[in-house]
């Protein structure tokens, strides 16, 4: 939850490693332990090895747990965010994050954080494919079942606002989009710090936002400023870090600072290319100059 994903790699690979020795690979515990280094990975930006590691985790989770278990229902939403990020997978992933929805409704309730997680999930992949109308009903909901639960001033309850953010901007309503990013940036900042990955990932949603609002040099700024971070926090090869690249390098475009812009794009296009994969869904969107986002993901 601090944003510091190596560190709580190496641990949960520890705890893992004594559960597998102790418990045995097959108790629930170990599975669940499983469940953490596959976000871990997932996290990091190591999207193979998370997808590879979280398939065969659910497959144990439903032989030994059931289809239904919470528990299951928790390690198959998180293999579909694994699918999405891993860039392989088009046309089972929506259906399977609304019947795990469907299935967290029914065990724990609309307002339940496990279910809570699941619409939000739901409602950026809607958006990302095009179905603004519901996506936005859905991260509305998100939005007040986080008020309700945690509080408005909750990081997460603020996150989730740059989710709905998004769909404002994809749907034309670019000037509210700048407002909430920006209201969001400022108060993920204030309650974390700035150098938080939530933080980090915000800031490259509103200098978008600047951008297409025709701030470009306030953009420029704030992507720069970013760029430098999320290689501090993120390492220099991180998807997050590498979006950061690609969002500098076309506001300078902006401003007409050509020899730079290429310079940063060329770079990052070549290290997507090596850690992704050149057909990979940001590669492709990268290379084709689309403007790189950010989801807020309320990992509770």
């Amino acid at each position: 939850m601090l944003g510091r994903y190596r560190e709580a790699h190496e641990q949960d690979a520890d705890t893992l490693s004594r559960c597998e020795n102790i418990l045995r690979p097959h108790h629930p515990s170990t599975l669940n332990s499983n469940n953490a280094v596959a976000q871990d990975l997932r996290l990091l930006g190591r999207y193979r090895e998370a997808l590879g590691r979280q398939e065969a985790n659910v497959r144990l989770h439903v032989k030994i747990l059931g289809a239904q278990h919470l528990q299951t229902l928790y390690a198959r939403s998180q293999l579909a965010l694994c699918r999405r990020r891993e860039g392989g997978f088009k046309d089972d992933i929506g259906a399977v994050m609304a019947g795990v929805l469907e299935h967290l409704e029914q065990a724990q309730g609309r307002g339940h954080y496990l279910t809570l997680s699941a619409v939000t999930n739901y409602a950026n992949y809607l958006r990302e494919h095009g179905d603004l109308d519901r996506a936005r009903e859905l991260i509305n909901e998100a939005e007040a079942g986080y008020r309700a639960l945690l509080g408005p001033a909750h990081p997460v309850s603020t996150g989730v606002l740059a989710n709905t953010a998004l769909v404002m901007q994809a749907a034309g309503e670019r000037t509210e989009a700048m407002t909430m990013l920006e209201a969001a940036l400022a108060g993920l900042t204030a309650a974390l710090g700035p150098d938080h990955p939530w933080v980090l990932g915000c800031a490259l949603n509103a200098t978008a936002a600047r951008n297409f609002n025709g701030r470009v040099s306030d953009a420029a700024e704030l992507s720069r400023d970013t760029l430098r971070r999320a290689r501090h926090v993120m390492g220099n090869e991180h998807p997050l870090t590498l979006s950061c690249q690609v969002s500098l390098a076309t506001d300078l475009r902006g401003l007409r600072e050509t020899e730079e812009a290429t310079k940063l794009e060329e770079d990052a296009l070549l290290t997507l290319t090596r850690t992704l994969g050149a057909q990979h869904p940001h590669t492709l969107s990268a290379r084709q100059r689309n403007r790189p986002y950010w989801d807020f993901e309320a990992n509770l």
